[in-house]
């Protein structure tokens, strides 16, 4: 396969128009800017041609460290073809004395598009780019920096917020920590466990939880930490924020600084709001309980909330609290309330 490259200049109406029908099918909304943006602070707009067709594009911004991958798309009837290798490997021989960098959706434990982000990066990799350490929240997502050459955290992220300055939280890839979903076949054994930690009123009975695991946002797991297992937690992962139905570190391995870990390593893998249910604080345990979660910077909500019941539908159990750790500030709470009775609780 041979391809032709040029770079394409603000004027080229035609190669325009082509480039920005692949972008607009290639990215979500979220995710574009304006096309213009293409062109403007010495950015670079490169389309790729197989006998005068448009099969792909590159938009970069360089400077004497770095090559930015801002933007890269096949044309989408031409994916799986080998040209996305093809135009790569004509970018990184046209900028070798550089290194080259760019950004993709970061794999985390819970996504439901982790089979698509694993695709994305073993394609990368194969094209020889190296995973870095460095994530942070970009537009609602979280980014994952992958690299050819030589890599330095700091320069970089001086240089990507020239770019985007919208992005924010940077912070070291965790690996540490691995969920494993609890099948139908396991239930009885982890019930077993879970009735040890959460009374009656406060949990589901073992047929719905059966129910639950087919259920896309539900998410019932084991914890495995240093590659020991050390807990369980189930949560449900929405659109804007996640639920953490119930988490438990096992009881002999409690005040060993666990969940601390597990739960910091939790929050920096997700870009969501993050709320929950606690008991009220009445004496020594609840007490610890409310400071370990205020000390990983969650708080309480005003809102007087009665947990409704697991077991007589329409009905309300225990009175909770409610704490939680927010990027987008406590107007949507509510609404994530409202959530909760109707998906989790269905109460309609």
């Amino acid at each position: 396969m041979k391809l032709d490259v040029k770079l394409i200049k603000q004027t080229d109406t035609q190669n325009c128009n082509e480039v920005l029908k692949i972008y607009t099918n290639s990215f979500p909304e979220n995710e574009r800017i304006d096309f213009e943006n293409f062109f403007k602070n010495n950015r670079e707009l490169y389309g790729y041609f197989d006998n005068d067709e448009l099969v792909g594009f590159i938009s970069c911004k360089k400077n004497d460290l770095y090559s930015f991958i801002c933007y890269f798309a096949v044309e989408k009837s031409k994916r799986s073809m080998g040209y996305g290798s093809a135009i790569l490997e004509i970018f990184k021989n046209s900028n070798k004395d550089k290194c080259i960098v760019l950004n993709i959706e970061n794999i985390y434990n819970g996504c439901s598009q982790n089979h698509i982000r694993l695709k994305r990066l073993n394609f990368y990799i194969k094209n020889g780019f190296n995973r870095s350490e460095l994530i942070f929240d970009w537009c609602g997502d979280i980014l994952n920096t992958l690299y050819i050459g030589t890599f330095n955290t700091k320069t970089y992220i001086n240089f990507l917020l020239q770019l985007f300055p919208n992005c924010i939280n940077f912070r070291q890839l965790d690996n540490s920590t691995v969920l494993i979903d609890i099948k139908k076949l396991n239930i009885d054994k982890f019930y077993k466990l879970h009735k040890q930690d959460f009374p009656f009123d406060e949990r589901r009975s073992k047929e719905k939880y059966k129910q639950l695991l087919n259920n896309l946002n539900f998410k019932n797991t084991y914890i495995f930490l240093e590659n020991k297992l050390i807990g369980y937690i189930n949560f449900w992962d929405f659109n804007d924020f996640i639920f953490i139905e119930h988490f438990a570190i096992f009881k002999e391995l409690r005040d060993k600084g666990y969940g601390t870990k597990f739960l910091n390593s939790f929050l920096q893998n997700t870009s969501k709001d993050i709320i929950f249910e606690i008991e009220p604080v009445t004496d020594e345990i609840t007490t610890r309980r409310a400071n370990f979660y205020l000390r990983l910077g969650f708080k309480f909500s005003d809102v007087e909330y009665y947990q409704p019941s697991y077991h007589k539908k329409g009905t309300l159990g225990p009175k909770l609290n409610i704490m939680y750790k927010t990027k987008t500030g406590t107007k949507k709470l509510n609404g994530y309330l409202q959530t909760l009775k109707e998906k989790v609780y269905n109460i309609n």
